[in-house]
């Protein structure tokens, strides 16, 4: 599977976790769940009504309709064109007002100045790559208000057993032989999405000081680090 994995590119992946949210069944009942309870301290620490939000991979719009809810002046960036179209429809439903913009965060398709940059929903741990994740991060300190936050959450080391260095190698091998614009890093792990040949959900788990690293590679401070949850809010 290590080798097959080093053949692949960047936008394999893409593919990959569209075709896994695209399964996701969400209803009602979870789209109007509000925050979850581990997101709840550090929103209701880092932000203010009125304050401009960007979700970053806001799905159907669960926590697009939580920020509105709030009094936020808030926008959306979400990849996948169907939950783009349920996101607008439940906040018609609701007489909630947001913008819903197509794009990948670690594209910056998106203009404008924000005071909070919401990655809650762990795409932060979505992006592979350490590099493509610090100039993700660099990017979104570019775009925020003088004061501005970064929020996200991100998947610790402890979700998962230790890797084998040769299976590592080895990809990174084949990776360099293929050219491919990716290497697979320690750390990395893949789910096999059923059905499709070659086709992986990929994510990122992080070991003790890993993120702050990226974090201070990015020109950034962590200003609150709640480790039960692995939530964590930036500021520049």
């Amino acid at each position: 599977m290590y080798a097959a994995l080093g053949t692949l590119r960047f936008a394999d992946f893409r593919r990959g976790s569209d075709r896994m949210w695209r399964d996701a069944d969400l209803d009602d009942t979870d789209i109007d769940a509000g925050f979850f309870l581990w997101e709840q301290p550090i929103v209701t620490r880092f932000v203010k009504p009125a304050d401009r939000v960007l979700v970053v991979g806001c799905g159907m719009g669960r926590d697009l309709i939580a920020f509105c809810r709030m009094g936020c002046s808030t926008t959306g960036m979400e990849p996948l064109a169907s939950a783009r179209t349920m996101a607008e429809k439940v906040l018609r439903d609701r007489g909630l007002s947001a913008t819903v913009l197509p794009g990948y965060v670690e594209d910056w398709t998106i203009d404008g100045e924000f005071d909070v940059i919401s990655l809650l929903a762990c795409p932060y741990s979505l992006i592979p790559g350490t590099d493509r994740r610090v100039a993700m991060l660099a990017d979104a300190r570019a775009r925020l208000s003088p004061g501005g936050r970064i929020l996200f959450s991100f998947l610790p080391s402890s979700n998962i057993g230790p890797r084998s260095e040769r299976s590592l190698t080895l990809s990174r091998l084949v990776g360099r032989i293929c050219r491919s614009d990716w290497l697979v890093e320690s750390g990395d792990q893949f789910i096999r999405i059923d059905g499709e040949p070659l086709t992986f959900m990929y994510e990122h788990v992080f070991s003790a000081g890993e993120l702050e690293q990226e974090v201070a590679r990015a020109g950034l401070r962590i200003a609150f680090h709640d480790r039960a949850s692995s939530t964590v809010a930036l500021t520049a």
